[in-house]
């Protein structure tokens, strides 16, 4: 019996381009060694085509009007309306069990009485002012104008001063950003990454040296936001990314 007489179908396969056992292949030429040698050269470039390659997301446009933010685990994903905020939760933030249990109206989580919780909507709430959310007191919708609409007075909502280049996330303050960086792409590193210009560095005795620079006055202060950047080039690629000021290239 041939070593190769019984093959299973994927040797089957590559016998067809290398040749059969114990049979001189019809178009690769060296030592069985070498053939073999060379079919897995090709699997190996051929796996390697196949992988994907995942892209950061796109920029997020700061001109679309965003109404409410989301603050959980300084998330910070921006949305255009309350439909798409509620949206978001139940698809980043809530588990299989919670999205049966969420309060489409006020996002309140209810495992055992979301039927009579709504009811309670039906009775009697009270409806926001700068989005369709609703809610059962005043109270409550103050806590959402300040948490979601980050109103601090009257009831207009901020409008997105920057975004986060790494997922969609925009802010309404600098110190929003710093927070996210931080928290959400800086766990690792979190004590060594700099407030004022968000670089990460490489201890915390240098972090300690480079803040004290910003507080000497050596750096480039934006004229947008409270960041203060170590070069005319950093606060030139500030503006460009995070405030999405194209023309600062220019």
């Amino acid at each position: 019996m041939g070593k190769l007489e019984n093959v299973s179908g994927a040797a089957a396969f590559h016998e067809d381009r290398i040749g059969s056992a114990g049979a001189p292949p019809r178009t690769a030429s060296g030592t069985s060694a070498e053939r073999v040698s060379t079919v897995k050269s090709i699997m190996d470039k051929s796996m390697v085509k196949s992988e994907t390659v995942v892209a950061p997301p796109p920029p997020v446009d700061l001109t679309a009007k965003v109404i409410g933010w989301c603050t959980y685990n300084r998330c910070y994903q921006g949305s255009t309306s309350w439909e798409k905020h509620v949206q978001h939760q139940r698809k980043r933030h809530c588990t299989a069990a919670e999205r049966h249990a969420l309060c489409r109206f006020c996002l309140e989580l209810h495992h055992a009485g979301l039927q009579e919780h709504l009811q309670e909507h039906a009775l009697s709430d009270v409806a926001c002012s700068l989005c369709s959310g609703r809610f059962l007191d005043d109270g409550d919708v103050a806590r959402h104008k300040a948490d979601f609409h980050q109103v601090t007075t009257g009831d207009e909502v901020p409008p997105a001063l920057g975004r986060c280049t790494k997922c969609p996330a925009t802010f309404s303050s600098w110190e929003d950003n710093v927070q996210h960086q931080v928290i959400r792409h800086h766990k690792k590193d979190a004590d060594r990454v700099c407030s004022h210009c968000l670089v990460p560095l490489p201890s915390v005795e240098f972090a300690e040296t480079h803040v004290l620079r910003h507080s000497e006055g050596k750096d480039f202060p934006c004229h947008l936001c409270p960041a203060r950047l170590t070069s005319e080039e950093t606060r030139t690629k500030h503006l460009q990314r995070f405030h999405a000021q194209e023309w600062a290239f220019r």
